[in-house]
């Protein structure tokens, strides 16, 4: 499984949008109600402060992932993949490949708290509950 990542590129923002909406928009209309203006802003803010990496299976884009590096971790902002390539290892790989590349002592993310097939995925790669947020769930993985 030939797996990489790709620096995102302006021309990638429409794909990254469509696979933003298509997972995200079933939880947040759950939660808050989905408000097209906020949700495009907020993606805006989220394109122009992360490192955006669009994540490619052979010669096709399958996902992206978007991340900050912190002052003690790599928090994962965004990860996409799409739901044909979901249960067939590419999560799996994408997570150990980020895990071997970072130079920071933890790596974070948040879950949605109504998104349980993803709460699991994470468990059981070995990331460990930090907390329970509003809504969500706050995980780590030391990296070693």
């Amino acid at each position: 499984m030939n797996l990489r990542f790709e620096a995102a590129t302006a021309e990638n923002k429409c794909f990254f949008w469509e696979h933003y909406v298509a997972a995200m928009q079933p939880h947040i209309e759950k939660i808050w109600g989905w408000d097209l203006q906020w949700q495009q802003n907020d993606f805006d803010d989220r394109w122009s402060s992360c490192t955006n990496q669009l994540l490619v299976l052979e010669d096709t884009p399958v996902g992206y992932i978007q991340s900050q590096d912190l002052s003690d971790s790599r928090y994962i902002m965004m990860f996409i993949l799409m739901p044909e390539y979901r249960n067939k290892g590419v999560g799996k790989k994408v997570l150990r490949k980020l895990r071997s590349d970072c130079r920071k002592p933890y790596i974070r993310l948040r879950v949605f708290e109504s998104n349980q097939q993803a709460l699991k995925f994470y468990l059981d790669q070995g990331y460990e509950l930090l907390e329970r947020e509003e809504s969500f769930y706050l995980l780590q993985q030391a990296v070693t």
